[in-house]
């Protein structure tokens, strides 16, 4: 199954669900799909807490190349990691949305 997201603000999103058969159950675990140049990625959507519009954040000093700064989400200040940045070493032209997930424990939006 898949569902598809046409979010004005933040572009188009995609959500599918997977199905692995093992020799005794089948696994059903759904993915958010996205787009980073031309390539296309997906992140387990139990990691995932929401996704926003992206707004610019805060520089930080001391910064790696791919963090972009920190960001206040309703109170708490996250990290926010440019993943374009991360993967292919080069900034995005733009970007249109952040996902927050929960990665090893700690909240950060990519």
């Amino acid at each position: 199954m898949e569902d598809v997201f046409n979010l004005p603000i933040i572009g188009v999103l995609t959500m599918s669900s997977i199905t692995t058969e093992g020799s005794q159950n089948h696994e059903t675990r759904e993915f958010l799909s996205f787009k980073l140049g031309n390539e296309h990625f997906a992140i387990d959507i139990s990691y995932v807490q929401e996704v926003c519009v992206y707004n610019k954040p805060t520089p930080t000093p001391q910064k790696s190349q791919y963090m972009q700064g920190a960001m206040n989400l309703r109170g708490e200040c996250i990290p926010v990691i440019d993943l374009h940045t991360y993967i292919f070493e080069q900034g995005a032209e733009t970007l249109n949305f952040l996902i927050v997930a929960e990665v090893q424990g700690v909240i950060m939006a990519l």
